[in-house]
């Protein structure tokens, strides 16, 4: 599971347990800034043990080994700036964990960019943004 703005700046697993399911039990946290932003990337243990993990500005990334088969996978948790002057540096950061990942890849979250208008449910739309975005998918 992976959860965007948290708003927690501290996670602990006493704090886990209230309010995930028992199964659960691993995870990896990106802690809020005050009140604002905060990631977390849980896990059952049973499945999955965690070979190696990043946080950056926008994501918190984990490395995840099958505890049942040969699988690997990298799961990135996304909260992209809702402040769009820092766009550029959050699309870098997407390409810079892109280029160290070669497991399969899951790239989740909010990322506070829209695709096309009919991804918004008002008038405001960035069509440059939108562009900007796609790009980066494709380059993705």
């Amino acid at each position: 599971a992976c959860l965007q703005e948290t708003k927690l700046n501290a996670v602990n697993d006493r704090c886990i347990c209230a309010f995930l399911p028992s199964n659960l039990d691993a995870y990896h946290v990106t802690p809020a800034y005050g009140s604002r932003g905060g990631l977390l990337t849980v896990w059952c243990s049973a499945l999955f043990s965690m070979t190696a993990h990043s946080s950056l500005d926008y994501t918190n990334t984990v490395f995840l080994r099958s505890t049942t088969s040969d699988l690997r996978l990298a799961v990135t948790n996304v909260y992209g700036p809702s402040d769009h002057s820092f766009t550029d540096l959050f699309l870098v950061e997407l390409a810079t964990i892109a280029a160290s990942i070669s497991d399969p890849w899951l790239l989740i979250g909010d990322f506070n960019l829209t695709r096309s208008q009919t991804n918004k449910n008002t008038s405001s739309f960035n069509s440059n943004l939108a562009a900007q975005f796609n790009h980066a998918i494709d380059a993705l």
